[in-house]
C-alpha cells in the first residue's frame, strides 16, 4: 500500500476508527499489519466479499478517465460504497456528498455544493458555493473553485489550480498543476501552463 491508497486508508480509520481491512491491487505490495492482501481488483467478483464496505482512491493524471469501471464492477458485486469524509474538514451542512467520495482534511466546503459519487479532493482544497463536481472526478491538493463552477466527471484538477466563477468544464478533461481557468472549457482534453 503507498501512495494516494495509503493515505486514503489513514483518513477512513481517523473516520471509523475499528474495522476488517482488506486491500486489492494488480501488483503485489507491502500493507499495514492490520490490513490484508487479499489479491487484484479482479476480486471485487468474489461473492465472499458481497455487502462489505469499499472505500476506492485509486486515480491519477493517467487514468482517471476510467476510475468508473472497477468502481462499479464492485458495486455491481454487491460491495457497498462508504463516504470518507475528514472529521478536520469543513462541509457546510447543505452541502450534497455522492457515495464513496472521499474528502482529505482542510478541505473546505461550502453551501449549496453537490459532490458526485466517488470523487476524490485532496487536503487544503476550497470549493465555494452552488458548484457542481461530477462523478469519478479527482480534486488536487490546494484546488480553489470558486462560486456557481460546473465540472462534469472524470476530471482530474493538479494541486493549486484555480477556476474563475461559473466556468463549466466538460467531462474527461486533464487540468495540470498551477492552472488559472478563466474560461468555459467545452472540448475534453488535457490544459496545462506551459513554462
Amino acid at each position: 500500500m503507498d501512495g494516494g491508497c495509503l493515505d486514503a486508508y489513514f483518513n477512513c480509520r481517523e473516520i471509523y476508527q475499528e474495522f476488517e481491512a482488506f486491500y486489492l491491487s494488480d501488483k503485489i505490495i507491502e500493507t499495514p499489519r492490520e490490513v490484508s492482501f487479499i489479491g487484484g481488483f479482479a476480486e471485487v467478483k468474489n461473492e465472499n466479499l458481497a455487502n462489505y464496505n469499499f472505500v476506492y482512491q485509486c486515480g491519477n493524471s493517467k487514468n482517471h478517465k476510467e476510475r468508473h469501471v472497477w468502481y462499479n464492477i464492485a458495486k455491481k458485486n454487491k460491495l457497498i460504497p462508504i463516504k470518507c469524509l475528514s472529521k478536520h474538514a469543513y462541509i457546510h451542512h447543505s452541502a450534497k456528498i455522492g457515495d464513496g467520495t472521499i474528502i482529505y482534511p482542510g478541505v473546505k466546503i461550502m453551501r449549496n455544493v453537490k459532490v458526485g459519487e466517488n470523487v476524490i479532493i485532496l487536503p487544503n482544497t476550497v470549493i465555494n458555493h452552488d458548484c457542481i463536481i461530477g462523478d469519478f472526478s479527482i480534486i488536487n491538493s490546494g484546488v480553489v473553485l470558486n462560486g456557481n463552477v460546473e465540472c462534469g466527471k472524470n476530471n482530474y484538477f493538479g494541486s493549486s489550480v484555480n477556476v474563475r466563477e461559473e466556468v463549466k468544464i466538460i467531462d474527461n478533461c486533464t487540468i495540470g498543476m498551477n492552472a488559472l481557468i478563466l474560461n468555459s472549457i467545452n472540448k475534453p482534453g488535457v490544459y496545462i501552463n506551459k513554462i
